[in-house]
């Protein structure tokens, strides 16, 4: 019951007030979410997905899985050492795909100027 009320209370503190809410309100970017989704255990790195690259989120989940079961087969026998190493490895494969993938969305309307270089050249 206590977490119900706790649940309710958070919701009436951070929610949006409709009467404060008006047409001129900033849009706030959420992107982030998408990123926080891929640190589960599915590691589906769905930023990678939206930033349509693929090739980069099929390698990063697969390394992923390969550090996943290296963790749990240390983790078995009880070796600390590499379930350690492992640990870290997932962490910042993780960190690298959510950086990764918030600064290549960022930057995706940004100008390429190398064709306009080519162009000025010749």
């Amino acid at each position: 019951m206590i977490k119900f009320i706790l649940i309710i209370s958070i919701g009436f503190i951070f929610g949006d007030s409709p009467i404060k809410s008006d047409s001129t309100k900033k849009i706030i970017n959420h992107d982030w979410k998408l990123n926080v989704l891929s640190l589960g255990k599915g590691m589906i790195p769905i930023g990678q997905f939206e930033n349509n690259k693929p090739l980069k989120a099929i390698a990063l989940m697969s390394i992923k899985f390969y550090w996943l079961q290296e963790f749990q087969i240390a983790k078995d026998i009880s070796n600390i050492s590499d379930r350690n190493r492992s640990f870290w490895w997932l962490l910042m494969l993780n960190l690298y795909g959510v950086i990764d993938s918030y600064v290549d969305h960022h930057l995706k309307d940004f100008p390429n100027n190398n064709k306009k270089e080519i162009k000025e050249e010749n």
